[in-house]
């Protein structure tokens, strides 16, 4: 005859049938035995657009117009929206008209004044010059009186003191149009630069998810006008329980599903973890990528994830609910053993010590 050979635990599960069936009828039975153990923090969340942000208005102001449409692929710098700003439209146009009057004085009038005035106190000057030369030439051969070369004298000088005094205003006068001038155009620059920020342009290439706001009404900033993402690059937005953070780090591997594909489970992998808490739902916010994500995604999609913090390949195992007040397992003839546990995951419990392989345990009332 010949004899087959049977691995040691079907001998066991011989010895136990007559067990089994006697208590099957009042307590469930585990075999304790070898098996992989994944440990994993639940998290739930939504998809979003990677780098996706909303859009809010730098000023308050009437949406005057809108450039863009849901939908519709964007380029960095590309207009999206005019805000209308009386009161910052009435700076611009009165800044400019400032820079133009400096402007015109800078080059008109009364530059071209005051260059007469000179050009007429340096011909008064040479004249009174000439004229005090020749009376002191007259003085020198006996001529005249020393009054008339006195008030010839005083006529040079005045003269040449009226002349330098035309120089220093006007030199006094263009220092001060240049500087209107200069100080004109300053403004104006601040004026359309801060007109500029009533044009709300996109920082990134992507695509416009939403337009939140419609033209013709008031908008703050503190009003989201359009929401803005990467187009056909999505990311996994977790919340995780401030008890369960700790555990978590970049690089762990994610489970992730989703309502939208209810028969599928796709794997991603921790890429972000914000270092503080929201203080309303004591939650953390962390960001996975997919490995090979599904198509199409959609910004907002809910999904739940199991996040792997710990993997072990053969352990000893047993279910969660045969353990009785974290620390003791029922034997099969009904006693108490205390054992120490290790990694769990939803259904299942590592065992370091207490129990062995092919060690059977009741399931009881705790």
């Amino acid at each position: 005859m010949r004899l087959i050979k049977f691995p040691s635990f079907v001998f066991i599960l011989i010895l136990l049938t007559p067990f089994v069936n006697g208590c099957r009828d009042s307590k469930e039975m585990y075999i304790v035995r070898l098996e992989p153990i994944t440990a994993a923090i639940y998290a739930s969340g939504h998809i979003i657009s990677e780098n996706q942000y909303e859009v809010f208005a730098n000023n308050p102001g009437i949406l005057q117009k809108t450039l863009a449409h849901e939908g519709e692929l964007v380029k960095v710098g590309q207009p999206l929206f005019i805000i209308k700003h009386l009161a910052s439209s009435l700076q611009e146009e009165n800044a400019q008209l400032a820079a133009e009057y400096a402007s015109r004085n800078t080059r008109g009038d009364r530059l071209a004044e005051q260059e007469a005035t000179i050009d007429l106190a340096k011909r008064k000057m040479n004249s009174d010059s000439l004229l005090y030369k020749r009376q002191q030439e007259l003085w020198a051969e006996g001529i005249g009186s020393a009054l008339d070369l006195e008030q010839r004298e005083m006529a040079y000088v005045a003269s040449a003191n009226s002349y330098r005094i035309a120089r220093n205003r006007y030199r006094d006068l263009k220092k001060q149009l240049d500087f209107t001038a200069a100080q004109s155009s300053k403004l104006l620059e601040i004026s359309k630069s801060q007109t500029a920020d009533f044009i709300l342009k996109s920082r990134i290439n992507g695509t416009i998810y939403r337009i939140t706001a419609e033209e013709g009404e008031m908008v703050s900033t503190q009003q989201s006008m359009a929401i803005i993402g990467k187009a056909n690059a999505f990311i996994a937005e977790l919340q995780v329980d401030e008890k369960d953070i700790v555990k978590i780090k970049t690089g762990q591997k994610v489970y992730l599903s989703m309502d939208s594909y209810p028969d599928s489970v796709y794997i991603g992998r921790v890429s972000r973890i914000y270092p503080i808490m929201n203080e309303k739902n004591r939650t953390f916010e962390l960001e996975a990528i997919f490995e090979n994500p599904p198509s199409p995604l959609f910004p907002n999609l809910t999904l739940e994830a199991n996040i792997v913090y710990a993997e072990k390949e053969q352990v000893l195992t047993i279910p969660r609910s045969y353990l009785i007040r974290d620390s003791f397992v029922m034997m099969e003839k009904e006693s108490l053993v205390r054992v120490w546990t290790g990694l769990k995951d939803y259904e299942k419990v590592e065992i370091i010590k207490g129990l062995k392989a092919g060690d059977v345990i009741l399931k009881t009332t705790k």
